[in-house]
C-alpha cells in the first residue's frame, strides 16, 4: 500500500505531468469538458426528461427514421428481463414479440397521466399490433427512478388501476416497467437474487446501462441521419457525466447513470496507469479541513477498499501431479480453480466434499449456495452470483468463495497442499 505521508513534491510533479501526457486522459478531458446540450439546459437528471427521450425514440412512426427497430428491440428487453412468473404470465405474447411475426398498427403515448386513483405513472405506452387479421394491444406502464425511491405505493396502485380497466380482457395485455439508475453490476446481481426492485412484483426491472448496451448504443450505429446520431450521442452523454449536486436539480441523484462501452474501457485503462496519482488526490481530500466529515470518512473507506484490492498482483499456477492444470489466474480464482481440479480429476467424495464446504480460509465459507448467501456477501460479490453454480455435488449448485486477501490465500494454498500432495499451487515468476 502507497504510504501517502512520504509522498515527495518531484514525484507528485512527474505523476501529474504523466496523467496529463496520458493519451486516454486526453480523450476523456476532451469527453467531460464539453457539456452535453441536456447539461447545458440543467435537465441531465430531470426524470421527465429521460421519459421523454424514451417515448420518442420508441415511436415508430417517429422523425428519428429508425422505424420499428426501437421499439422492437425494447419489447426484447422486457421479454429477457421478465421473471419466470412474468414469462408465464405472458407467455403467448413473449413468444409472438421474440418472432416478430406482426404488424405494428399503431403508437401512442401518455406521460404522467393521473389514473383514476390519483396516481400518476412516468409513462403510459400503447402498442397495437396485428397478426393473421387480429388485432391486440400492448399498454406498456413505465415507473422511471433517476435518484428517488418509490412513493406512496406507486406501482401497487398502478397495478391495481390497470387490473381493474383490463380484468378480463382478451385483447390487451398489460407490462409494467421499474426503470432505475443503479449501476451494472449491482443490478445484475440484485435481479440474479431475485430483489424485488419496487413494491409491486409485477413490474419487469431494467435499468439504464441496460438500455444504452441493448439499445441506444445500437441506435447510434444504424441511424441512417447524421442528425438522429448526434442526438443519441448526446444523450449518451447526458447519461454518462457526473452530476455532482452542484446544483437543486441533481442533489441526491445518482453521479452516473450509464457508461457507453467504449467510455468504460477508457476509464478502465486510464485507472490501471493513474490510479497511485488518484488516490493520492484522494488522500489530499480527506486532509483538506474544507472537506465534510461525511465526505472524509466516505472517501477513506474508498482508499482503504481500493488499496487492499490492488496490494497483491500476483498470479499463480496450478499444477496437479506436476502437470500444469490452470495458469496466470489471480488470487480471487485460488478456491475456484482448485475445486473445479478436484471435481475434473474425480476426487470429491464426501469427505472431500465436507472439506471443502466447511472451509474458512477466506474467513467465509469456500462453498455456499444461493439460499445460504448473506446480504453482505451479496452487496460485496463475495461470490459471483451472476453466472451459473461452478460446482455440482449431490444434484446441488454451489458457488465458490472469490473475495480473498494474500494471507487468506496463502492460508488456504498450504492447506490444500497439505490435504492432497499430488497439488501443488506456486506463484508465477
Amino acid at each position: 500500500m502507497m504510504n501517502y505521508n512520504s509522498l515527495t513534491s518531484d514525484w507528485i510533479r512527474k505523476a501529474i505531468i504523466s496523467f496529463k501526457n496520458d493519451n486516454n486522459f486526453i480523450l476523456l478531458d476532451q469527453l467531460y469538458k464539453t457539456k452535453s446540450y441536456a447539461e447545458i439546459l440543467g435537465v441531465e437528471r430531470r426524470e421527465i426528461s429521460h421519459s421523454n427521450f424514451l417515448a420518442w425514440i420508441l415511436d415508430y412512426q417517429g422523425d428519428h427514421q429508425l422505424g420499428d427497430y426501437p421499439l422492437k428491440k425494447f419489447l426484447d428487453i422486457l421479454v429477457v428481463a421478465s421473471n419466470d412468473a412474468l414469462t408465464n404470465q405472458h407467455q403467448d405474447l413473449f413468444d409472438l414479440l421474440v418472432t416478430e411475426n406482426y404488424e405494428l398498427t399503431a403508437y401512442t403515448v401518455g406521460r404522467e397521466i393521473v389514473l383514476g386513483n390519483k396516481s400518476r405513472p412516468d409513462l403510459v405506452i400503447e402498442v397495437a399490433i396485428r397478426k393473421d387479421g387480429q388485432d391486440k394491444n400492448i399498454k406498456i406502464v413505465i415507473e422511471n427512478k433517476v435518484g428517488a425511491k418509490e412513493n406512496n405505493d406507486q406501482t401497487l396502485k398502478y397495478h391495481e388501476h390497470f387490473q381493474n380497466e383490463y380484468q378480463g380482457a382478451t385483447d390487451t395485455s398489460v407490462l409494467y416497467v421499474f426503470l432505475c439508475a443503479m449501476p451494472g453490476i449491482k443490478f445484475r446481481t440484485a435481479v440474479a437474487n431475485n430483489q424485488q426492485f419496487c413494491k409491486c412484483e409485477h413490474f419487469i426491472p431494467i435499468n439504464y446501462q441496460l438500455l444504452v448496451t441493448d439499445l441506444y448504443e445500437r441506435l447510434e450505429i444504424i441511424a441512417s441521419s447524421e442528425r438522429v446520431k448526434v442526438i443519441i450521442n448526446e444523450y449518451l452523454m447526458a447519461l454518462s457525466q457526473p452530476a455532482l449536486g452542484t446544483n437543486i436539480e441533481n442533489r441526491g441523484k445518482i453521479p452516473i447513470m450509464a457508461l457507453g462501452t467504449n467510455e468504460r474501457k477508457l476509464l478502465n485503462d486510464f485507472w490501471e496507469k493513474n490510479k497511485e496519482l488518484i488516490l493520492a488526490s484522494l488522500y489530499a481530500l480527506t486532509e483538506n479541513e474544507d472537506t465534510s466529515e461525511e465526505t472524509r470518512k466516505t472517501v477513506e473507506k474508498a482508499i482503504e477498499s481500493i488499496s487492499n484490492s490492488s496490494r497483491n498482483r500476483d498470479r499463480y499456477n496450478l499444477y496437479y501431479n506436476e502437470e500444469l492444470f490452470r495458469s496466470g489466474f489471480r488470487k480471487a480464482d485460488i478456491g475456484l480453480n482448485v475445486v473445479l481440479l478436484l471435481d475434473e480429476k474425480g476426487l470429491i467424495d464426501t469427505d472431500v466434499f465436507n472439506f471443502l464446504e466447511n472451509d474458512m480460509s477466506a474467513s467465509f465459507k469456500l462453498l455456499k449456495t444461493p439460499e445460504e448467501f448473506t446480504e453482505n456477501e451479496i452487496q460485496y460479490n463475495k461470490y459471483k452470483t451472476d453466472s451459473d453454480p461452478e460446482l455440482i455435488y449431490d444434484n446441488i449448485g454451489y458457488y465458490v468463495a472469490r473475495n480473498w486477501n494474500v494471507d487468506n490465500a496463502i492460508k488456504f494454498r498450504k492447506k490444500i497442499e497439505a490435504k492432497f500432495p499430488a497439488i501443488k499451487i506456486l506463484v508465477e515468476g
